[in-house]
């Protein structure tokens, strides 16, 4: 049935959550508090989440300049001196040095001459640089070197992944645990596999179902006989 696995990349295969402490402690130099990290991560958000939606259409903008627009934002609220620009590099930076989740390893090791294996990710090259070699795939699809964002209105970016990789909709299955992985490749026409690793589900409005989900990519492990 499926000749390709496309994968997101950060909280699909790559533990973000794992850098994030490290991440807020770099920034602010000095050792925080669970509740810390939490309350600083929450904040940020909130301070790029309602510009969030532009990223879909053009003009294409970084994640660089993205996150930096929101440490301006939010150092601004809380009146803090930090560098933004500094406080940006260090965001990126801890991208590349996720830990790979065990149960990616395993599939990624299973999948090996069964399925081809590729990667599709809302990043910039700055923040995948270090971290794609440590993954075995055929092609890797980044937003920054595409110039476009998975939940693009017009699909261009899983447009693109099909023309490169050569294959039908049907005969791709994208997995992924965000928002924007559901919604491009639907709109596609491509499977979902939705992986839910804190079991929060989607919004009951959201619009858009996965065709499979599950907690672990052991999961999908069993889905693909592997």
């Amino acid at each position: 049935m499926f000749k390709v696995i496309s994968f997101d990349l950060f909280l699909t295969l790559a533990d973000l959550d794992a850098r994030v402490p490290i991440l807020w402690e770099r920034i602010f130099e000095k050792p925080l508090t669970s509740e810390e990290i939490n309350a600083h991560a929450d904040a940020l958000r909130a301070c790029y989440m309602p510009h969030y939606h532009d990223l879909y259409q053009p003009p294409f903008q970084t994640m660089e300049k993205v996150f930096y627009d929101a440490f301006v934002c939010y150092f601004g609220e809380i009146g803090c001196d930090a560098d933004p620009v500094r406080a940006t590099k260090i965001f990126l930076e801890e991208h590349n040095r996720c830990p790979i989740y065990p149960d990616a390893r395993r599939i990624l090791e299973r999948l090996q001459g069964k399925y081809r294996v590729i990667l599709s990710t809302d990043a910039d090259l700055s923040m995948v640089g270090e971290l794609l070699p440590q993954i075995p795939h055929e092609m890797a699809f980044v937003s920054e070197a595409m110039g476009v964002y998975k939940s693009n209105a017009e699909s261009a970016f899983f447009r693109e992944v099909l023309e490169k990789t050569g294959v039908q909709p049907e005969e791709i299955l994208h997995v992924g645990d965000g928002r924007p992985d559901i919604i491009g490749a639907r709109r596609s026409g491509i499977p979902v596999f939705h992986i839910d690793r804190k079991g929060k589900g989607l919004p009951a409005d959201f619009g858009y179902s996965p065709d499979y989900r599950g907690a672990s990519l052991d999961e999908l492990s069993e889905l693909l006989g592997v």
